[in-house]
């Protein structure tokens, strides 16, 4: 269960905040260990008493531990994804060199449609 709190506090951080503010940086949404023990342990009882029968059986664990970890897996991709553009958005440009576009037959227009 603390997987499954983890790896939504995690997809919580990642919607529900946006990149570059102080939200963001803070970590708002992301459970910390005590979040992680007080929420998962209650959640653990009410699952094993609420589960139907069958649930026990080791393919459904592994199949919802399957699920969990390729969600966190999802959300470390988008994150990571974030960060890349952040950083490219960031970089600086290079200047197009000054006579680009001009008519001179070696460097066609911009636009097509325009002599």
């Amino acid at each position: 269960m603390r997987q499954a709190v983890a790896t939504a506090g995690g997809a919580a951080h990642q919607f529900l905040t946006r990149d570059g503010t102080p939200e963001r940086d803070a970590g708002l949404y992301l459970p910390d260990d005590d979040d992680l023990e007080a929420i998962s342990d209650p959640l653990a009882g009410l699952a094993s008493r609420r589960a139907p029968s069958g649930v026990e059986n080791p393919d459904v664990t592994d199949l919802v531990r399957l699920v969990l970890g390729v969600v966190g897996y999802a959300v470390k991709q988008l994150n990571t994804r974030a960060a890349i553009a952040t950083y490219y958005a960031e970089e600086p440009q290079p200047a197009p060199p000054a006579d680009l576009g001009a008519d001179d037959g070696t460097v066609p227009p911009r636009d097509p449609w325009q002599a």
